[in-house]
């Protein structure tokens, strides 16, 4: 049994959380010809403690336009960029006004990719919700040096040692669909 075979299959997502700025809750890192880079999407000033359902996005920088330039130069040869491409092409050409409404499609899409059978919630109310997952995991799997407990090693675009902490859209864009289509069988 592989690693990602151990992740729950099962995600609830609370957009009632305080949001936190300084969080990979609007960061993601790829990995570039030069090393890792990092993208976020800039949001618009907010109170401390405001729930992460009520996040503007900030559309004063064209944020989409490099986010998806960066994310073609950098996968562009990928094995299975050509795979994906129209859906996170599709992703990135709306304009939502808020965070969430850009971030809970974006983690709908990859959850679908590893857990085609597996349960999706985002939940805005605390009591709404009778799914109580066993096993609740949080998707920061690092540990104090940078390598997760849950490391999955692979062939990546760029050099040739491994470069861990970066967005699962490299796993994919790398790996494929093979996942999705072992876990369904």
């Amino acid at each position: 049994m592989d690693q990602l075979s151990e992740m729950n299959p099962n995600w609830l997502i609370d957009l009632n959380e305080s949001f936190e700025k300084a969080t990979q809750r609007t960061r993601i890192q790829l990995l570039g010809a030069n090393g890792k880079i990092s993208l976020s999407i800039p949001v618009k000033k907010s109170l401390k403690g405001t729930p992460s359902h009520q996040i503007r996005i900030d559309y004063i920088q064209k944020w989409q336009n490099q986010h998806w330039r960066t994310i073609q130069s950098a996968y562009g040869k990928a094995p299975f960029f050509e795979y994906y491409q129209s859906e996170i092409a599709s992703l990135y050409a709306q304009a939502p006004e808020f965070l969430v409404e850009f971030s809970v499609p974006l983690l709908k899409w990859v959850h679908t990719q590893f857990f085609p059978k597996g349960f999706f919630c985002d939940n805005l109310t605390q009591n709404s919700i009778e799914f109580q997952p066993d096993n609740i995991q949080s998707l920061s799997l690092e540990s104090d040096n940078g390598v997760s407990s849950h490391a999955i090693f692979y062939s990546q675009v760029f050099g040739q040692n491994f470069v861990p902490g970066l967005s699962v859209l490299d796993y994919l864009f790398c790996c494929g669909p093979h996942f999705a289509n072992r876990k369904s069988e």
